[in-house]
C-alpha cells in the first residue's frame, strides 16, 4: 500500500485522493490482525507469519497493548538460530519479556517450555500444549475482557484453529496436518460460529 501511495504521489495524485483510494483495504488475515473476541479479549492473529524476523515486532505490539493480561501463544519458527536449543531459549526469553503468560503450542511445546525454565523463567508463567485443541480450550478459560493474546508460529502448526475455537466450534483438529494452506482457506475446518 505504501509503495502504491508513493507512486501515486510521484505521478501528481493529491494525497486526499490517494487516502480515499486506500480506504477499505483490509490487511491480510493472520498478519498481526487484531480480532475482538466475544469474551472481550483481543487476539492478535499473526500465525500466518512464522518468520523469525517478525517475532520482535509482534512481541513489541503485544507488550504495548494495554493494561490487561498479555499472553504470547507461540509455536516454533522455521528460521532463526539454527541451533534448536538456542532458538528455543531465545523464543522463551523474548516472549517472557513481553507477556505476562507464555503459552507454547505444537510439536516443540515441551522443549520450548524446558528452554524457558533453563533460562530462569518461572514455570508459573508458562504453559505447554502439544495439541492445538488443548491450547484452544485453555484460552477459552484464560482470556478475560481487556486481555490480549498473540498467536504466532509455524503455519504448519495450524494455530488458526485456536482463534476459530474462541468464536465458535471447530470440527477439524487433525494433528499433524500436512496441508500447506491456512485453516481460513481449508474446506475441512468445519467451522460453526457461536
Amino acid at each position: 500500500m505504501l509503495a502504491a501511495a508513493l507512486a501515486a504521489r510521484a505521478c501528481g495524485v493529491p494525497l486526499s485522493i490517494v487516502a480515499r483510494s486506500l480506504e477499505g483495504i483490509e490487511a491480510p488475515a493472520a498478519r498481526l490482525q487484531p480480532n475482538v473476541l466475544p469474551s472481550g479479549a483481543v487476539i492478535l492473529r499473526d500465525e500466518g507469519n512464522g518468520s523469525w524476523g517478525s517475532l520482535d515486532q509482534a512481541l513489541a505490539v503485544l507488550r504495548d497493548s494495554g493494561p490487561g493480561q498479555r499472553i504470547a501463544v507461540l509455536a516454533d519458527f522455521y528460521d532463526g538460530p539454527s541451533d534448536q536449543a538456542k532458538r528455543h531459549q531465545q523464543i522463551a526469553t523474548k516472549a517472557h519479556a513481553s507477556a505476562d503468560l507464555v503459552v507454547f503450542v505444537g510439536e516443540q511445546a515441551d522443549e520450548l517450555a524446558a528452554a524457558g525454565r533453563d533460562a530462569g523463567i518461572p514455570a508459573s508463567v508458562m504453559r505447554a500444549f502439544s495439541s492445538t485443541e488443548d491450547c484452544a480450550a485453555f484460552l477459552r478459560t484464560a482470556l478475560s475482557p481487556g486481555d490480549v493474546a498473540l498467536l504466532k508460529g509455524l503455519t504448519l502448526e495450524h494455530l488458526h484453529r485456536i482463534y476459530y475455537a474462541q468464536i465458535g466450534e471447530v470440527g477439524c483438529w487433525v494433528q499433524p496436518c500436512e496441508r500447506r494452506l491456512e485453516c481460513d482457506d481449508c474446506p475441512d475446518l468445519d467451522f460453526r460460529p457461536a
